[in-house]
């Protein structure tokens, strides 16, 4: 059972089931900050898609509904402003497109924001633009979800 907190929403979390494949939202108990800090990935409702970013067995994977990508070095993922008010994302493997999603934009900061001020950036808006960025910083994809503090000293 894996362990995921929400993109959504501050202090959502929901347990995902690799063998059943069934994703339950839950409440943690205030004091279990300690579960909190050693989620095994981010889970977003953008659209009417379920996607899931998590890490199982030292491997990082995709998942959109019910389609789950592993991410690994033969991997390219792509964002872009598709239109004025659509994104995309696509994950490539070995140059075959696995996934190719056009949705609308999620909230987006104002150009007259100072995002340094309050430390929140698009990608914290935008779970496809989370993944991209995670997956094209080499270190952060190695950190991220592993629980091995030894990572980031």
């Amino acid at each position: 059972m894996l362990l995921l907190e929400s993109h959504d929403a501050a202090g959502n979390f929901a347990t995902f089931d690799k063998i059943t494949q069934s994703i339950n939202e839950i409440s943690l108990p205030k004091d279990s900050a300690q579960s909190a800090q050693e989620i095994d990935g981010h889970f977003s409702r953008l659209g009417r898609k379920m996607l899931i970013l998590f890490r199982n067995e030292g491997v990082l994977y995709f998942r959109a509904d019910e389609l789950e990508i592993p991410l690994t070095e033969d991997t390219k993922v792509e964002w872009s402003k598709y239109s004025k008010t659509e994104n995309r994302i696509q994950i490539f493997c070995n140059g075959v497109v696995q996934f190719d999603w056009i949705y609308l934009q999620p909230y987006s900061l104002p150009a007259a924001f100072n995002p340094i001020a309050f430390g929140v950036e698009d990608e914290d808006f935008d779970f496809c633009l989370f993944v991209t960025n995670v997956f094209n910083d080499r270190g952060r994809r190695r950190r991220i979800y592993t629980h091995d503090k030894s990572l980031y000293e």
